[in-house]
């Protein structure tokens, strides 16, 4: 049965027109609804995180999802938002690269957006925690003759990266799978990864007009979300050493993009 599943998702399945897909995922979701669980709490959500699987903690749900992924292509799950996303890179993200630009590329999944920047550029270092998916990312490099790239597997909040090495970076989705307590962590070990004057650009979804952060848990695939507040997400890269540059939602009410730039050792004093 896993083998026919695997088989239809991805031989049979990805090759349907875009609007038969949304048919059957409508059917899909009819015959078998989604068990969301939602709470703004975090202490509630650890609760009931610890009470649907002891073994493991609420923080490595969307964690424990991405590792077993074994192929996540945006364009064929979703047209539309990667095309957004595409025009949004090109158009606020690649003009501030050269091609003596180093580049990382965090939660890089099969790498299909470190490819698309990588004539532009010098090199890119390209991290995911799912090791099948970073096969896939050099495999698509090597049919393509790019050589510039350099996937790795690698985990998000226990990854070394070298100090002052990066012009730009990418983080394309990584922090709406992270829990409150690492994503600072993150972000600063991002921030002293880059030179001054780079540039980061950012893709997670967050909430309008809420004040609160929202812990969501899907029964039906083991996956765990945290949509942060707007306003919450903006202040925890303006508090750690960045300026906002450029911002746009890509994709229905709660998906955005940004480009931050790396405050400058003078401007970070005064």
């Amino acid at each position: 049965m896993k083998k026919i599943k695997k088989i239809w998702k991805t031989k049979i399945r990805v090759l349907l027109p875009n609007s038969v897909k949304r048919l059957l995922t409508k059917i899909g979701n009819r015959i078998s609804p989604s068990d969301i669980y939602s709470t703004t709490s975090r202490d509630e959500f650890l609760l009931h995180m610890s009470k649907i699987n002891k073994k493991q903690e609420n923080s490595n749900a969307a964690q424990a999802w991405w590792r077993k992924q074994e192929d996540w292509n945006p364009y064929i799950i979703h047209k539309e938002y990667y095309n957004n996303m595409k025009n949004f890179i090109n158009m606020f993200f690649v003009p501030h690269l050269s091609n003596d630009s180093v580049v990382c590329d965090l939660a890089c999944a099969c790498g299909d957006f470190s490819v698309l920047i990588a004539d532009k550029v010098k090199q890119i270092d390209a991290f995911d925690l799912a090791e099948s998916m970073i096969n896939v990312a050099i495999n698509t490099a090597k049919k393509k003759k790019i050589n510039n790239i350099v996937f790795k597997q690698a985990d998000a909040l226990s990854i070394d990266l070298e100090t002052n090495k990066y012009d730009a970076f990418m983080m394309l989705g990584l922090l709406t799978c992270i829990d409150d307590p690492y994503i600072i962590e993150i972000v600063k070990k991002v921030h002293d990864s880059m030179k001054d004057g780079a540039k980061l650009v950012l893709k997670d979804g967050l909430l309008i007009n809420e004040v609160n952060t929202k812990y969501i848990y899907n029964s039906t695939n083991e996956y765990s979300a945290y949509y942060r507040t707007y306003d919450d997400y903006l202040s925890i890269f303006l508090n750690n050493g960045f300026s906002l540059l450029s911002h746009s939602l890509v994709e229905s009410s709660h998906i955005y993009m940004f480009v931050f730039e790396k405050k400058r050792k003078h401007e970070r004093i005064l």
